[in-house]
């Protein structure tokens, strides 16, 4: 996929949900491969950002990119490690929110960038 602006200067892709841009030199060095299948069963099952769920997602807490201010405020707010969380609101830009403990959570996008989580399949939700 080429820029809107000029196609033949550079490449934008979107790799984790934000888009990216390369010069034109610098995308000729790019190669891309398929994943095996078990690295995707491996990127499917690891740790990913709180703001990656989509509504109705269920993760659970494994851990924090970021410093100890952040994170004491995170384990204030109920963000412990092993905890289930549920995404209740993500409109894919701006602040979410998220079910924590029976407590509704607004995050701004960036801290939910910081909160890592494994997802859960739903049967595993309801069980527990």
């Amino acid at each position: 996929m080429t820029d809107e602006g000029d196609p033949a200067d550079s490449l934008v892709l979107r790799v984790a949900n934000r888009r990216q841009s390369l010069e034109r030199d610098l995308a000729s060095h790019v190669t891309a491969k398929p994943l095996s299948p078990e690295e995707a069963k491996a990127e499917a099952d690891g740790p990913v950002s709180i703001s990656d769920l989509v509504p109705g997602e269920a993760g659970v807490v494994r851990e924090f990119l970021a410093g100890r201010t952040f994170v004491a405020r995170c384990l204030a707010l109920g963000f412990t490690p092993g905890t289930q969380v549920r995404m209740i609101q993500n409109p894919g830009h701006g602040p979410v929110i998220v079910l924590v403990r029976d407590t509704r959570v607004a995050l701004g996008r960036g801290e939910a960038q910081k909160i890592r989580v494994v997802r859960k399949e739903e049967a595993d939700v309801e069980a527990s």
